[in-house]
C-alpha cells in the first residue's frame, strides 16, 4: 500500500508539473509580452537569451506544447534579427572578424528557430514538416485552421531570416521560393 501510494503521489507530482508548466507555455504563447512593449532595445536584447533558454527548458519538460514551440521560433527568429544581425552591422565598420561571427550566431539561431518552428507544425498536421520540403503549396493547404497561421508565419520568417545571413550559402538562396510560399 505505501508504495502504491508513493507511485500515486510521484505520478501526480509530474502531472501537477506538467499542467503549471503548460499554464505558463499558455500565458508566454498568447503574446503581448514584455518584450515587445519595452522600448529599451538594449535591455531587451540582454534578457532574451535568459527568456530563451528559460523557454527551451520548458519545451524540455513538455515537448508537445505547441505554443512554446511557437515562441521558441519566434522568439529566435526575433533575437537573431533585431538584435544580433544589428549588433553584426554596427560592429562591421570597425570589426569584420567579429560581425562575421554575430552573423554566424545569428544563423545558427534562426535555423533552431526553424527546427522549433517545424516541430510545431509537426503537431498540427505530423508529416508537414517533410511535407514543407517537397511540395509546400500541397503542405499548406493540408494546414491547420487560422488560429495555425502565427506558426506557419513564423516559420516562415525564421529560414527567411536564415538566408538574409546566409547570402553565400547557395543552398539557402535556393530556398527562397519556398519561404514565398
Amino acid at each position: 500500500a505505501l508504495s502504491l501510494s508513493l507511485l500515486i503521489l510521484v505520478a501526480s507530482g509530474c502531472s501537477v508539473r506538467r499542467f503549471a508548466i503548460n499554464r505558463v507555455g499558455d500565458a508566454l504563447a498568447s503574446g503581448g509580452s514584455t518584450y515587445e512593449k519595452d522600448e529599451d532595445l538594449d535591455l531587451v536584447g540582454s534578457a532574451l537569451p535568459f527568456g530563451l533558454k528559460l523557454v527551451e527548458t520548458l519545451i524540455e519538460e513538455s515537448p508537445r506544447h505547441k505554443g512554446l514551440l511557437q515562441v521558441a521560433c519566434q522568439g529566435f527568429a526575433t533575437y537573431s534579427y533585431v538584435h544580433l544581425q544589428h549588433e553584426a552591422g554596427v560592429l562591421a565598420a570597425t570589426d569584420m572578424d567579429g560581425a562575421a561571427r554575430l552573423r554566424a550566431l545569428a544563423r545558427r539561431l534562426c535555423l533552431r528557430a526553424h527546427h522549433y518552428g517545424y516541430r510545431g507544425l509537426d503537431l498540427l498536421s505530423p508529416g508537414i514538416s517533410a511535407r514543407m520540403t517537397t511540395d509546400p503549396q500541397a503542405a499548406l493547404a493540408r494546414a491547420g485552421s487560422g488560429r495555425d497561421v502565427p506558426l506557419l508565419y513564423w516559420n516562415a520568417v525564421a529560414p527567411g531570416l536564415t538566408i538574409s545571413v546566409s547570402k553565400n550559402d547557395a543552398s539557402m538562396l535556393a530556398r527562397i521560393p519556398r519561404c514565398r510560399r
